[in-house]
């Protein structure tokens, strides 16, 4: 969900200066850094800091309240560039802002079943590689790579599990082609995630009102769907070895 804020500009950081900015379109923060609930945070404060004499990139923070476990954070925006300020003014399009980091950056490892885990270890850790580089503000480009990776790890290893004598052309067949071999009703979830993912990947970002929060949000049903589909390919194995036991 994106929100508007009005926030605190000293405009070329002019401290004597002082004028209010309404940012549009800002992508609320999903995630409490605090306690890792997902929330409507509430809006406390926000500044807007840049400086064109000085080619200082619009950057704001804004301060945050979790309704969950009341404590405050900061939120990160970098502006993109196809907003910019002068003067008093801060002209924009409405291209959503997402948050790059918070403060403080405490770690929160993602939770798998034992089921995920014993499918696809590398998507576990591939996953969780992925979050420990969009925490960092030094490595946050690098996380919708991962997220990516992540994502054909855990597609090839369902369809491996399902079809273990074409194992070797499963790992070198294309991600999308391994899409197809899904299971009808969750191809779609899988060809969003993996599109979201390729946005990370290539220069050119075909589909900007999405971002990697969208993107983890696919692959957490995506993980879902698969999951269950997995349960009852175990079931039926034990069914079927049951069977031959009494036969």
């Amino acid at each position: 969900m994106t929100k508007n804020y009005k926030l605190h500009y000293h405009p070329n950081l002019n401290l004597e200066k002082e004028t209010t900015i309404e940012l549009k379109s800002v992508e609320e923060v999903r995630i409490c850094p605090h306690c890792g609930i997902a929330t409507s945070p509430t809006f406390i404060d926000g500044y807007l800091i840049g400086d064109n004499n000085s080619y200082i990139p619009p950057t704001a923070y804004i301060i945050f309240h979790c309704p969950s476990c009341s404590k405050l954070y900061i939120a990160k925006y970098y502006i993109p560039h196809n907003y910019y300020i002068t003067n008093d003014m801060m002209p924009y399009d409405f291209t959503p802002i997402f948050p790059s980091c918070t403060y403080p950056g405490k770690h929160i490892l993602p939770e798998f079943t034992e089921n995920i885990k014993q499918l696809s270890p590398m998507f576990v850790e591939t996953y969780r590689q992925a979050c420990y580089a969009e925490e960092n503000e030094d490595t946050i480009g690098l996380a919708g790579l991962g997220y990516r990776k992540a994502i054909e790890f855990l597609i090839k290893d369902y369809l491996i599990k399902v079809d273990p004598d074409n194992k070797d052309k499963i790992i070198k067949m294309q991600l999308g082609k391994c899409i197809d071999k899904l299971d009808e009703d969750i191809q779609d979830i899988a060809k969003a995630a993996t599109w979201l993912g390729n946005d990370e990947v290539h220069y050119f970002k075909k589909h900007g009102d999405y971002g990697i929060d969208d993107m983890k949000d696919f692959i957490q049903c995506l993980v879902a769907d698969i999951e269950r589909y997995y349960v009852k390919l175990k079931a039926r194995e034990f069914v079927n070895a049951n069977d031959n036991a009494t036969k």
